[in-house]
């Protein structure tokens, strides 16, 4: 019989760190060989950021397209400090909320291209805890410095939840498991692919139900949430129109290939994950509502930018608007 595993040890295999850092203060960009090399910094898998390159580095992608990325790997409160200060000025992790964040830091972020939509979940082990509503009095596991607690706060608030009347620890991702278990708190938020990796692993778990989709439709008057992509500084900007479309072009062709190739995309990315199972990737990349890649130019996504920052500025996460240098315009 297979021995099987507890949330605890799910969740030490989720957020173990992969050896790839920085190396100090290397450059966002450089030539070599014939090659634009990139620096590109994303959070530490399993991250929606850190989801497409391995497939880029595997199928070769980058090099086609003439660059040589290098991607790096932090927690989250690393990878914004780094990006803020100039060090990393190129982000693959980069949340559309966090970046209107950073204009009114005085950081003009410009978010060059969508890579996935929003989506989260919130799973408990209390049987009594059957929906959204039923948190009420319960102490919930949040990251509560991220862009994603932001959004799910307006969700819990859209679903008819007093939040006022949910005691929200911080938490971080490997934290999350062991409070869980331990009782500290009944339920725990947390986005793909953390989710389902867990969820499949442990069958004690069960999800709360929540209508992303349709609390955004009857919202917003449409289904589209663009969520995370690729941002870089503006004088990184400025100077680096080709490598831009080229690197759009790259990440877009990672796209293609895990739907054209679900089962092998699920093996290429797994291996990046301590304890990742292809089976479950694979599970993930075929939900389309979980797990929506939407490899798109920034001009793209203004239909559902609008709501993205309504929601943003109703939770108090921003206080304004990004300027319209926001959304970068030179992609085709």
């Amino acid at each position: 019989m297979r021995r099987r595993m507890s949330l605890a040890a799910v969740w030490a295999a989720l957020v173990a760190v992969l050896a790839v850092s920085c190396g100090g203060s290397a450059p966002s960009s450089s030539s070599s060989g014939g090659l634009t090399q990139i620096t590109i910094g994303a959070l530490t898998p399993p991250s929606l950021g850190a989801f497409l390159p391995p497939i880029i580095k595997d199928r070769h992608l980058d090099t086609q397209n003439g660059l040589d990325l290098r991607f790096t790997y932090s927690a989250n409160d690393a990878y914004n400090l780094s990006y803020t200060s100039g060090q990393l000025q190129v982000g693959g992790s980069a949340s559309l909320i966090q970046e209107a964040l950073r204009w009114q830091q005085g950081v003009q972020s410009v978010y060059l291209f969508n890579v996935v939509d929003f989506w989260t979940g919130f799973l408990t082990k209390d049987p009594s805890i059957k929906s959204i509503t039923d948190l009420a009095g319960k102490t919930v596991g949040m990251t509560t410095g991220s862009t994603n607690y932001a959004l799910s706060v307006w969700y819990l608030q859209q679903a008819g939840l007093d939040i006022s009347k949910v005691k929200v620890v911080n938490l971080t991702s490997a934290a999350m498991g062991p409070a869980l278990e331990a009782g500290q708190v009944q339920a725990i938020d947390i986005p793909e692919p953390g989710y389902d990796t867990a969820l499949g692993l442990d069958p004690n778990l069960h999800a709360i139900p929540l209508d992303i989709t349709g609390i955004w439709k009857r919202k917003f008057n449409t289904t589209y949430i663009p969520f995370l992509g690729v941002a870089a500084l503006p004088d990184w900007v400025s100077s680096h129109k080709k490598e831009i479309q080229e690197l759009y072009r790259t990440y877009k062709e990672a796209a293609d290939f895990v739907s054209r190739n679900p089962s092998q995309a699920a093996t290429i990315i797994a291996r990046t994950i301590p304890g990742g199972r292809a089976d479950v990737i694979q599970r993930l990349l075929a939900d389309k509502q979980r797990m929506p890649l939407d490899v798109v130019p920034a001009q793209q996504i203004k239909p559902g930018l609008k709501g993205m920052l309504e929601a943003g500025l109703a939770t108090g996460y921003i206080r304004s608007r990004p300027g319209n240098s926001f959304l970068y315009s030179g992609l085709s």
